[in-house]
């Protein structure tokens, strides 16, 4: 049945119940005029208003389909196998993203983390919380503002974006997951100079800081990068073993945060605090 003649039959149909009910409202009800009037009236009224919607749809639905056909026979005149085969991946990939977007799932890529990290800071009211895992040195000041040599634009502005937020009174806590064995010095059995002076930098920034020996987690799948923006939004890192991180996953659908907030719990509650810390040691 093609657009035109389904919107014939929606009008005609329309039409004729409401000729019908005026009829039966003069000839067999023996109403008054002016409510016979007043059902006619009523009855145009809807059939026209329903014509034009259904109108609307039917223009939405074929302007749809029309772009899906589009891409299909885009694909069809690819005659090269390489390039048809790119193509077929192509279209399987934005239905995979597609898929995922409406599942609350989303991936950014790395160059984009910390302009998505000040964009997404914005929906926090009370706390941003979060996990670092520290490979070593240089991993434990990746995810933080203590090296220059890490001082590019997008970090330096995530920096000043912490401090505005944190003088409106917005929260941040920070658990750092240590392996042991690369973490301290073996001789002293203390913490790294480098490591002790990027913690307590952050920690004098206002942010909560607390040390989780990666020995001590006997969950694996707790062992991440996690971001909580105010239990609305979980941001999972994955990073690499050398700089730079793999992929980063944005989560909003409200099982996902939950999910990850309770990780991050089971993480923070195996956490000491630097004093605790430097007293275990020294001893």
């Amino acid at each position: 049945m093609t657009k035109k003649l389904q919107s014939h039959i929606t009008t005609i149909v329309g039409a004729l119940a409401t000729i019908i009910l005026s009829l039966v409202s003069d000839f067999f009800l023996k109403l008054p005029i002016e409510i016979t009037w007043l059902t006619f009236s009523i009855g145009a009224i809807i059939t026209i208003t329903v014509t034009l919607l259904e109108q609307r749809l039917l223009d939405a639905n074929t302007e749809e389909i029309n772009r899906k056909l589009e891409i299909y026979r885009l694909l069809s005149t690819i005659g090269d196998d390489e390039l048809l085969k790119r193509g077929h991946t192509a279209i399987e990939e934005c239905r995979t993203e597609l898929e995922n977007l409406a599942k609350g799932v989303l991936r950014i890529e790395s160059p984009e983390l910390y302009q998505y990290l000040i964009q997404t800071s914005s929906i926090a009211k009370y706390q941003i919380l979060g996990t670092h895992i520290g490979f070593d040195e240089l991993h434990v000041s990746l995810n933080g503002e203590a090296s220059s040599a890490l001082q590019t634009s997008g970090v330096q502005q995530w920096f000043e974006r912490k401090h505005k937020l944190m003088q409106q009174g917005i929260r941040f806590e920070r658990v750092y997951i240590l392996p042991r064995n690369v973490s301290t010095d073996s001789k002293a059995g203390r913490l790294s100079p480098e490591i002790i002076k990027h913690l307590e930098k952050q920690q004098s920034d206002g942010v909560t800081i607390s040390v989780v020996w990666q020995e001590d987690i006997d969950k694996p799948d707790l062992i991440q990068d996690i971001t909580i923006f105010d239990n609305k939004v979980a941001l999972v890192i994955r990073p690499a073993w050398t700089v730079g991180y793999l992929d980063i996953t944005v989560y909003k659908n409200e099982l996902d945060v939950a999910r990850y907030t309770n990780m991050y719990t089971a993480i923070r509650s195996k956490g000491r605090t630097l004093l605790d810390l430097d007293v275990s040691q020294k001893t």
